[in-house]
Formats: structure tokens, sequence, C-alpha cells
């Protein structure tokens, strides 16, 4: 962990605690898997299958107009089913919770008496907070106050990005803020489609509270800072920033810069060959971009980007909803720290999901309209991952110079860069990029130096395919991601004896890794096809229904294949061609037991204790 506290010792064995790290899940002491909330869960699905199948025979997601990213489950319930369906699911409920009884039903955890009475110390100790580090750089303890002031000293102080308010006037702003969106809404509610007018109206009737600030650290930094958070979920106006991000998605094709990830850069420059004589890489990193993006600014640029290119907008694009919503959702910001109440004033409206869209687009006007065609010739390649640039720089005699560039790249609003001189080699995302001598880009995996491999050890509740997952998924990432083979070697065997200092067995990471291997070696030789679909036979022979049971999991919980064994002897002998899937949820971890996104009242050491002692 880090530990960065400067008055007080954190409890002895917390160390060893959070070292397990924060994904580590908690073995209740005996299995409860939750099989009521999954029988009822799958009656609800096989009764919605069965009406759908009558209603809608031959249902189509296009003209029925479904949106996944803007899907709110309804509150509906389909009708019961016909025939022995019911009965048969009745009667592998009964079956189930006779089956639990069985199992072993003797206390048992995964964390010993110390580490369980530590737990409960941490959770009611006052004096520390934990934290996340930045940059997934594993857990951090800070003392209470320490935290408190850091948030505040760091950025909500700063009265030109925040503006205090009262319980009172916070929420009257938000009130207020709802009854604008609602009212911008109604007066467009025609111009979208049903799946739209559907999703507001279901999220309308649920709960909301308001968006939460906190911190992470930044240990990567020298010395370390912290990093703003906002948590919108569950928010009034996360729903509408929710269907603002989904217009904004519609709007990427109108920039060729945006960079999906380090993969999408991996199969761009091996795709660019040998380089021009002269060719330089270059990164750039934008100064706080989020509260930098002036708010004014930002709407007037998208009015922009549907104004002078609108032959490429969506013929259906609500351009004066979206317009209108995007302004509202990014102007009323307002959230709560603790027993205090901010507004932010500038800047993007950070935790809301258009923030990373809204932030893309926003530069890449500047990107499209001045920097591609002023300095396309010096330009081989140049690719933005949010507010981070990478590109190659090609000098062109008595042309643009790269001091122009530098100058071009600020010349945008309030956002900032700062760049590297373009050399041989750079750091981008998760990768180590260079120019070999044959004028050639090669690549190896990069890890941060102060990254600490808390990777999950055996004793966490996790299910045994995690493992296996976690292997198959980094060996292939580093696979990719070295040119040389004595690079991916290196940290595939950093890799292996990282998990086991962790408390793998050996000879089970041997059998991972061999596993893995085989199954590269095959998808190279056989690479995966698309099979051809043939309509009509799709009609005839539609795909089986798909349905899931889901269950918290547990080490000595019911074996899968017994519970398959007993669906498929009971419900499953009623249903026509069908898939089962056991979808497991993973029990409480230490994140969730020591760490809230809501900081808990403490009496003497509150935000506002603090504000006042320091005024």
């Amino acid at each position: 962990m880090h530990d960065l506290c400067t008055t007080l010792s954190p409890p002895t064995g917390t160390k060893h605690l959070l070292g397990l790290g924060l994904k580590f899940c908690i073995e209740r002491g005996q299995p409860n898997q939750k099989l009521l909330d999954g029988i009822l869960r799958l009656r609800h699905s096989l009764r919605l299958r069965e009406w759908l199948d009558r209603n809608h025979p031959f249902r189509d997601d296009e003209t029925s107009g479904y949106i996944p990213g803007l899907y709110v489950k309804s509150d509906w319930e389909p009708p019961e089913c016909t025939g022995d369906t019911e009965l048969a699911l009745m009667n592998y409920g009964d079956k189930l919770a006779k089956l639990s009884k069985t199992t072993s039903n003797y206390k048992r955890f995964n964390l010993d008496k110390f580490q369980l009475t530590l737990l409960d110390e941490l959770k009611q100790d006052s004096r520390f907070i934990i934290w996340q580090a930045d940059k997934n750089l594993g857990p951090c303890i800070i003392e209470r106050p320490n935290y408190i002031r850091r948030c505040l000293d760091d950025h909500l102080l700063n009265a030109v990005t925040y503006q205090p308010l009262t319980r009172e006037q916070a929420d009257a702003h938000a009130a207020q803020t709802q009854d604008k969106l609602k009212t911008v809404l109604a007066e467009q509610y025609d111009e979208i489609s049903i799946a739209e007018q559907t999703y507001f109206e279901r999220s309308f009737t649920h709960d909301h509270r308001m968006p939460q600030f906190y911190c992470t650290a930044k240990v990567h930094k020298t010395p370390w800072s912290t990093r703003p958070v906002i948590s919108c979920v569950g928010s009034f106006n996360e729903v509408f920033s929710k269907w603002t991000d989904y217009q904004l998605k519609r709007l990427l094709p109108l920039t060729t810069i945006y960079l999906k990830d380090s993969y999408k850069a991996l199969a761009d420059l091996r795709a660019l060959g040998k380089l021009p004589p002269g060719a330089k890489i270059f990164t750039a990193d934008a100064v706080s971009m989020y509260t930098n993006i002036d708010i004014t600014h930002g709407v007037e640029t998208f009015h922009k980007w549907l104004n002078e290119f609108e032959p490429e907008i969506p013929s259906d694009f609500p351009r004066k909803l979206f317009l209108e919503t995007l302004q509202l959702v990014m102007e009323n910001n307002v959230f709560q720290f603790d027993d205090t109440y901010w507004h932010q004033k500038t800047g993007t409206a950070m935790g809301t999901s258009a923030a990373c869209m809204y932030a893309t687009l926003y530069y890449a006007y500047h990107e499209r309209t001045v920097l591609i065609p002023k300095y396309g010739q010096n330009l081989h390649y140049f690719k933005r991952f949010i507010d981070d640039i990478f590109g190659i720089w090609i000098p062109t005699p008595g042309g643009p110079t790269w001091e122009d560039f530098l100058v071009d790249l600020d010349a945008f609003g309030l956002l900032r860069w700062t760049a590297d001189p373009p050399s041989d080699r750079a750091i981008f995302l998760d990768l180590d990029i260079s120019i070999n001598t044959n004028n050639i880009i090669e690549t190896k995996t990069y890890q941060k130096p102060m990254n600490l491999y808390l990777y999950i050890p055996p004793i966490s509740a996790h299910p045994v395919g995690c493992l296996r997952g976690l292997v198959f998924g980094n060996l292939r990432r580093f696979w990719i991601q070295n040119t040389h083979r004595e690079d991916y070697i290196s940290v595939a065997r950093h890799f292996a004896e990282r998990l086991i200092e962790r408390g793998h067995p050996a000879h089970t990471i041997e059998t991972l890794f061999m596993e893995a291997a085989k199954r590269f070696d095959e998808t190279a030789k056989h690479p995966p096809t698309i099979p051809a679909v043939d309509n009509a036979d799709s009609l005839l022979n539609p795909d089986p229904a798909q349905y899931y049971f889901h269950l918290e999991y547990h080490p000595r919980g019911i074996p899968r294949k017994e519970i398959r064994t007993l669906f498929n002897n009971t419900v499953g002998k009623l249903l026509p061609t069908h898939k089962f899937t056991i979808a497991y949820s993973r029990p409480k971890n230490l994140r969730d037991a020591l760490m809230r996104t809501r900081m808990e009242e403490t009496a003497g050491c509150r935000a506002t204790d603090i504000i006042e002692y320091n005024s």
C-alpha cells in the first residue's frame, strides 16, 4: 500500500490487509448465494421470453428502436408462463435450496481472526481514510483531516472553478436544473425516437441522489498530488448526460484523430512500415483538460461542428435538444463533499457520462480545422486519446516548424498543452515506443515504476476462472505489444514471478501459461472467420433462447455442474432449444468494505470544521 500518513501510524497489520488488494473478495463464513433472488430473476426471464414469443415472434431491434446504451429496465411484470413451466421452476428452486443445505455448514473465512478484527477497526476508525491511487497503482491510507485538507486546498477552495453553496442553495439549484432539463425535453419530445422517450420516462421514476466528490492520489508524481473525481451515478443530471454521450458518439466520425485504445495505436503504427527520413515521435499532454475547457467556448464549438459540417451530421440528429441539454449539463454540476456543497462554475462537468466524448470532440474541431490542414505535411501520424496526444513529426524545409506547431497547439480556448520535443522514443499509454536504426517503429510493454502488482491472491473468493482470464488476457496483451520476442519473454517471466509471489502455485501458473501459448498458436494458424448468415434459415431456425441464472459466488457454494444438471432435469425439459448460463456475481471486496464515495459523518472532523479553522 502507499502510506501517505504524516502524523499518525496506521494500525498494526494494515499493510498486510490492504496488500491483499482492494479487489480481494471476502468469503462469507457460510455460503449464502442468494438463491431466491436468482430464482425470481430467472422466472421473470422465462415469463418475458414466452410473452415476447407469443406477441412479437419476429422481433427486430432496429425497428423497435432498442438502444443498448440507453436501456432502463421496465417495472412491468409479464404474465405467468403457460403449461408446467412455473411448477417446474418452483421444483427447481426447492431442490436447489435442499442442495444448499448439504454444502459445507461450518464457518470458515479467507481472512484470519486478526485480519477480520482489523477490518472492523478500520471501518470504525474515523482517524484514517482508505483511498485509491491514481493510474490503478494500489490502495493508500492517510489521516482524515489531511485528506479533507488536500481535497479543499488542491481543488475546492479554488474560487475560479468552484463556488461553495449551502445545503438549501444546492437543493434549490438541483431542483431548478431538473425543471429546466424537463422543459427542454418536453419542447423537443417529438424529435427523439421511441426508445429515447422510453429511456427518459423510466429514468424519471427512479430516486436520484446528489453527486459526490472525492479524490484519488497521484503517487506517481513527485511530490504526490491529487486528482478530483465526481461520482454522478444515480443523479438526475446523469440521466441527460448519458443521452448526450450517446449523441456525441454519433458525431465521432467527424474526427479522424480519435484513438480508442493502445491496441488501435499498435495496429496503426505497424501499418506505417518504414518511416520517412528524419521522422521523430512526440507526445503531448493537456494541462487539466476538463477544468480548462470554457463552457461557453465548448458549446460554441459544437454549434460550429453542426453548422460547418452539416452534410456529415446524421439526418435525424436532434440538434436543438442536444445543444440545450449539453449546455445545461455542463453549467449545472452541483455536488457534495462531506458536509459541504459546491457548484463547478467552469470547465467540463466532471464525472458525467458525456465528459469524455465532449472533451474529445471539443478539441477535435481545432485539430480538423487548424492543425491538420496547416501541419498535414509534418504530421505523418497524429492521434489523441482524450488528453494524450501521440504523433510522428517530419520536418519540412521551408515549412512550418515544431515551434509553430506548439504555438498553434495552445491556440484554442483556455486549453494548454505540455509537449516533449520529437525524439526516437516516447511513452504513450502502456506502450514504450521507439524508432530503430531502420526507421521502423518498435514497441514494448510499459509498466509504471510505482505499480504494486496487486494481482488477486488465490485465497480471494473469486471464481476459479478469474485466474485463467487474468493470465490469458495479460499474456495476449504482452504478445501483441512487444515487437521483440526477448521483451515478451521478459515481461511474461516477471508476470509469472509476481503471480507466484501473490501465492499462486508455480505448477498452476505453468499450466495456464502453456494453455495460453497453445491457444495463441492455434489462433495464429487458424484465424477466426465470420460465418455467412442466411436470413431465411435464421427465421426458420432462430437462435436458441438465452437464460441466465444469477447468484453470488461462494467457494463452498453449490457446484456449477449440479446447478446446471438440476435445471436440465426440471425446467430445461419443458423449454425449446435454449442456452442456460450461470452468471456469478462477486461477493463484497475490500474496496466495498473500506471505501465509500460518500464520507461518513465524524463530529469535529468535517469539511466545514476544517474550512472554519483555516478561516
